[in-house]
């Protein structure tokens, strides 16, 4: 129980770290959505 509580939280440490790599990625795709649909 003690190591997949430490396993688990292992997990979310990388989800945590992770999440800005996401946002950063998914800011750029909308911009350029935005851009793309700005210019059609």
């Amino acid at each position: 129980m003690v190591f997949f509580r430490r396993s688990l939280q292992g997990k979310y440490i990388y989800f945590l770290a992770s999440l800005p790599m996401k946002y950063f990625f998914l800011k750029n795709f909308i911009l350029m959505f935005i851009l793309i649909t700005y210019l059609i």
